[in-house]
């Protein structure tokens, strides 16, 4: 039986840096992920805005927020390709997103998900929400993305946390 660890990263987490910028980089090369830079991930490990799930002291997963005037946004739910459909992406982001809820219980909690992560965000509550209704802030983040001069027909996908998280099941 694997030895499960889901933390809130740190500053001496920085060692496992390159791993996760490679587990997004892998996802942003399928168009799946959007890019993010090695400072921005290195800000969200060290100020404690990410969280690591280590299954038999090996790197699985990788999970951040992001705390806008208007919003929290989920980020980089992110899972190496074999642990995917077992389970831990829901245990990450459930994790998160309730911290979010307790820390924040009233902001609104939004999430741009990728083709891998929207199923995990809707079993934790998530909601769609149309793309126009998306904060000024969210959208003026998505300046580099390929698609900008295509909103809202791009392809993300915009969600929304309506009320309280389901329980864990």
């Amino acid at each position: 039986m694997e030895k499960s660890q889901l933390r809130q990263a740190n500053g001496q987490d920085l060692i496992h840096m390159e791993e996760i910028f490679q587990l997004i980089f892998e996802e942003n090369r399928k168009s799946l992920m959007a890019y993010k830079e090695r400072e921005e991930l290195k800000a969200e490990i060290v100020n404690g805005q990410a969280f690591l799930l280590f299954l038999d002291e090996i790197l699985v997963g990788y999970c951040s927020y992001k705390i806008w005037q208007s919003c929290i946004e989920i980020m980089s739910l992110v899972l190496r390709a074999k642990y995917r459909q077992r389970g831990y992406g829901f245990t990450l982001c459930y994790y998160v997103v309730n911290l979010a809820k307790e820390l924040w219980p009233d902001k609104l909690i939004l999430a741009l998900p990728n083709d891998n992560s929207v199923g995990i965000l809707q079993k934790c509550g998530f909601v769609e929400f149309p793309k126009v209704e998306l904060p000024d802030e969210l959208r003026q983040s998505c300046a580099g993305c390929l698609e900008y001069n295509d909103f809202p027909d791009c392809h993300c996908q915009t969600l929304r946390l309506p009320g309280k998280i389901k329980t864990m099941k």
